[in-house]
């Protein structure tokens, strides 16, 4: 069997930007690979939830980005959903297991204000 592909969607709260208002972000984080013939699985759902909950949620859930995540705040960068998004990704794609490649990040700000990054830079 080829690769596929395998989703997993949660809910992140960010204090966001410096107007210091909750955002409620629906995030989709979609990863590829070989199914496992020893799991039949490409990533088990737990260890993805896992590797998230340390990624994101840990770092960015219910915090000031502006203020208390030190890569925007350290680097100036402008905490636009782009640029969360782009900063998930990377996040992400570094720790995940060998063999998968992180497909994109979705960012659900409304049900029209959607972003997603692929990783493709301009």
């Amino acid at each position: 069997m080829g690769n596929v592909t395998i989703l997993m969607g949660m809910d992140i709260i960010i204090l966001w930007l410096i107007l210091e208002y909750f955002k409620n972000i629906f995030m989709e984080v979609t990863v590829k690979g070989p199914i496992s013939k020893e799991t039949g699985m490409v990533m088990n759902i737990s260890d993805m939830k896992v590797l998230i909950d340390e990624v994101v949620m840990k770092k960015m859930d219910h915090k000031h980005l502006d203020k208390d995540v030190a890569e925007f705040r350290d680097n100036k960068i402008v905490t636009t959903t782009e640029n969360v998004a782009v900063f998930i990704y990377e996040s992400v794609k570094n720790r995940l297991p060998d063999g998968l490649s992180l497909y994109e990040i979705k960012l659900h700000e409304t049900d029209k204000n959607v972003v997603i990054f692929r990783g493709e830079y301009a």
